[in-house]
């Protein structure tokens, strides 16, 4: 089983932090998701062209890999929708200098969803991403948020594309918290276009969703993963600790020791 964490849950470490983290905890990757205070990839100093050499080297060093980068592009609404194809063209060259396999976007900027989105604008940009991607050998994964955590949608969307550069990022989370959606349903509809994973835990309180460490909340995990294996999936399973939106959160030391050890106990 292949583990990585994301960046958003160590807003307070530097880049050498977040590699000794990595590797002393035993993990294979590390997405990224901001650095430091910055949260734009291609600016981030240690993936410019500058140190890039550098960063890869000392990746291969610790037998580590930077499998995703998270950006920040939605592609559902016209405000923004030119700048937000020209950030994530930007994001597919930073990933193919990095090696990195993808770059994730999004359709709305939140978990749950808050409204309809204008779905041929986002059908618009995964084409001409996709298409510029490819060639790249990076691929571009819509994730499971917000309109399009509904996997019904979802699959609908994706069975008019026909883009070899292109995926999705099923983040377990969303279609069963906001849609209600059982993980064999989920993987059933969008299975075959999934190659990347993000694990978070929660519960319901006071009618709000309040993450918690994998074990610790009632999404049904083991299912999660019974249904990967029912479609072979052997890609990253990636937490995503959002502690930099609530830093109320267990600080990432504690989180991403606990994330790879119930996980590798799960696979025992």
């Amino acid at each position: 089983m292949k583990l990585a964490f994301s960046t958003l849950g160590c807003p307070e470490w530097g880049w050498d932090d977040v590699l000794s983290a990595a590797s002393d905890l035993g993990y294979d990757g590390v997405e990224i998701r901001g650095l430091s205070n910055e949260l734009y990839a291609p600016s981030i100093p240690e993936f410019t062209h500058r140190h890039i050499g550098e960063t890869k080297e000392r990746l291969a060093r610790l037998h580590l890999s930077i499998p995703c980068l998270a950006s920040a592009c939605v592609f559902g609404a016209e405000a923004g929708y030119h700048s937000a194809l020209a950030e994530g063209r930007a994001y597919i060259d930073t990933a193919k200098a990095l090696g990195a396999e993808f770059v994730r976007v999004m359709c709305e900027g939140t978990a749950a969803p808050e409204k309809n989105v204008d779905t041929s604008l986002v059908k618009k940009a995964l084409c001409e991403l996709g298409a510029y991607a490819a060639p790249r050998g990076v691929t571009v994964l819509l994730e499971t948020n917000g309109w399009y955590a509904d996997s019904a949608r979802l699959a609908g969307l994706y069975s008019e594309i026909e883009e070899p550069g292109l995926g999705i990022l099923w983040d377990v989370h969303h279609p069963y918290r906001f849609f209600g959606e059982q993980p064999a349903d989920t993987i059933g509809r969008i299975g075959k276009w999934v190659r990347y994973i993000h694990i978070k835990d929660s519960v319901i309180e006071d009618g709000r969703v309040r993450y918690r460490m994998l074990g610790e909340g009632n999404m049904p995990t083991i299912d999660f993963l019974r249904a990967l294996d029912d479609i072979g999936y052997d890609g990253r399973y990636t937490l995503e600790w959002i502690r930099r939106w609530d830093m109320t959160l267990e600080e990432p030391g504690i989180a991403f020791a606990h994330f790879i050890e119930y996980m590798r106990g799960l696979k025992k």
